[in-house]
């Protein structure tokens, strides 16, 4: 929910659903403004009071517009026909324009100017506003000139605003780790409150998690609480004393819905042209070839150019390895039941056996040359509720004869690894400081042999 606080009496708006809502800041039922089967969103109150301005889409692009208290009398600010997408709307104090995501607007619609590309900000005075990614910038309108307030140390800020007596300014930024594919996902959110006179930091609120926008809030009319919305409710922070406080509402909503589109496709049956397949071996005698797609491991023979579903297993397939001697392979499974386990399937007498069959997630098999060591990188078994397992992993090996396993790097290297095993040695890659390095490690050595 974007939230503001209205500057002349205890009201504040809302957007729930696609609509506006308009509420006593104690709570209680809201008075729903929009109506229709658009999307209604950024809510924020004119500086006198008098008017709201917001974004819909109901035109078919996001535009901005200007509506009276009670939701009436809309009128259009902007005319996009083509999508773009909005993500705030601030007035300028004077109340004769609008700031959207990139752009200045008078109230008739008439450009003014653009604001290099800064998604959002809190308005201090016609002239600046502040401006956030890194760091916490103050930009001048006028003379373009940029001022850091705050540097966060690499944790993003997503939203941002001051106190209309510009003591105070509050702000949430996200603590992040990356993940698969090197991609970045939030696991925490905090709301600080700093003193822009005294250069000091108040305090620094958790809010949740896993929110990588967050919500318009807003100060109260008297600059000694916070509005903000997260976890489904609305919440009161007290600036000073941090007193977290519920505002119980109960909104009785109208929304309309368009007529159920309803398609039809058919889908074959009977085969798929796959584009895309990985981990591609050949046995011995160079007539097949192995390989794994669509969570199956499939044989391929150049005699009779057909593919065939090797495996008759319900659980997904991965990181196929063909043991040198051509009659076994290896492979990791995942079932979001079961779990993982590493099996060895016999080509010649088609038999399936597990090798390892504690629970766990392993990747990027491979086996010396003699078939004895199987290496593999194990992460974390609850994965799917800790993000942070999945991005780093432990190298080990299997004895296949002594069925034990074998650590001999301990330390999380990134489960994204390659591994390369003969009868002695693994082949890693291994973080290092500014980049990564290809590590050797004598497994039998670590093990006295």
């Amino acid at each position: 929910m974007d939230i503001d606080v209205s500057p002349r009496d205890n009201s504040i708006v809302f957007n729930l659903l696609g609509k506006l809502f308009l509420m006593d800041a104690e709570g209680g039922n809201p008075q729903q403004l929009t109506f229709g089967m658009q999307w209604d969103s950024h809510p924020v109150f004119s500086p006198d009071g008098s008017k709201i301005a917001f974004i819909s889409d109901r035109s078919g692009a996001d535009n901005l517009y200007v509506m009276d208290l009670d939701g009436k009398n809309v009128k259009p600010i902007t005319h996009h026909n083509q999508y773009e997408s909005k993500s705030s709307v601030e007035w300028l104090t004077s109340g004769n324009a609008l700031r959207d995501s990139d752009s200045i607007y008078n109230l008739e619609g008439e450009f003014s100017r653009k604001t290099r590309g800064w998604t959002k900000g809190s308005i201090l005075d016609d002239r600046g506003y502040v401006i956030y990614d890194d760091y916490l910038r103050s930009f001048d309108l006028e003379t373009n000139s940029i001022d850091t307030v705050i540097r966060l140390n690499g944790n993003k800020s997503t939203q941002a605003v001051i106190s209309s007596d510009g003591n105070y300014l509050a702000f949430v930024n996200l603590s992040t780790r990356r993940g698969m594919s090197n991609s970045k996902y939030v696991i925490q959110n905090y709301l600080n409150v700093y003193d822009l006179k005294g250069k000091a930091l108040l305090f620094k609120k958790v809010i949740g998690r896993h929110l990588e926008f967050i919500p318009r809030f807003s100060f109260d009319k008297n600059n000694e609480n916070i509005i903000i919305g997260y976890g489904g409710k609305i919440h009161r922070i007290n600036v000073k004393s941090q007193q977290d406080t519920i505002i119980p509402f109960a909104a009785n909503i109208q929304v309309e819905a368009a007529p159920l589109v309803y398609n039809q496709n058919r889908l074959s049956t009977d085969s798929l042209e796959l584009r895309y397949m990985r981990y591609p071996q050949l046995n011995n005698s160079k007539r097949k070839l192995y390989f794994s797609t669509q969570a199956r491991i499939y044989e391929y023979d150049f005699e009779s150019g057909k593919n065939m579903q090797l495996i008759d297993a319900d659980h997904g397939q991965f990181f196929p390895k063909l043991i040198k001697k051509g009659e076994e392979i290896i492979y990791s499974s995942w079932d979001n039941n079961e779990k993982g386990f590493i099996w060895c399937y016999n080509l010649r007498k088609k038999e399936l056996d597990t090798i390892l069959n504690k629970t766990g997630l392993y990747k990027h098999l491979d086996v010396s040359e003699d078939g004895k060591y199987i290496a593999f990188i194990e992460g974390a078994r609850n994965y799917q509720r800790n993000m942070e397992s999945f991005t780093d992993g432990i190298l080990k090996v299997l004895d296949r004869d002594e069925g034990k396993i074998i650590m001999p790097l301990t330390a999380p290297i990134p489960f994204r690894n390659r591994l390369t095993i003969d009868g002695e040695w693994i082949f890693h890659i291994v973080k290092v400081p500014g980049g990564k390095q290809l590590v050797k490690t004598n497994f039998k050595r670590t093990l006295g042999e």
